[in-house]
């Protein structure tokens, strides 16, 4: 290899680096620059609620939490009521709660 080929690659080499007074991030030197933020929600959805005031939204909210913490109340319900039921089957009939090969196999057949 001779001097003038080393010579270049030398060149070339030192002309890739930054300055040394400018600061690399790797991989931002091939991504897009976004033109706009990204928003989290899909726009159709945003048209939907486009048309809205804050206030309505706000309002619309509260009545989404009532109603999830009314259908949290029944379910918490339910369980009890499903377990005051085992219960009573375990105190009752426990035997109606036993599991044999021959039932379960007749059962599903």
């Amino acid at each position: 290899v001779s001097n003038s080929s080393k010579d270049f690659r030398t060149q070339s080499n030192i002309s890739q680096e930054p300055p040394e007074d400018t600061r690399v991030v790797v991989g931002r030197e091939t991504s897009p620059i976004p033109s706009q933020p990204v928003c989290r929600i899909p726009r159709e959805i945003m048209d939907k609620f486009e048309d809205q005031s804050r206030e309505d939204l706000v309002e619309m909210v509260v009545r989404l939490q009532a109603g999830v913490e009314d259908g949290g109340k029944k379910a918490a319900d339910l369980e009890d009521y499903i377990d005051s039921l085992l219960i009573r089957v375990m105190e009752a009939s426990p035997v109606l709660l036993e599991k044999t090969g021959i039932s379960c196999k007749t059962g599903y057949k």
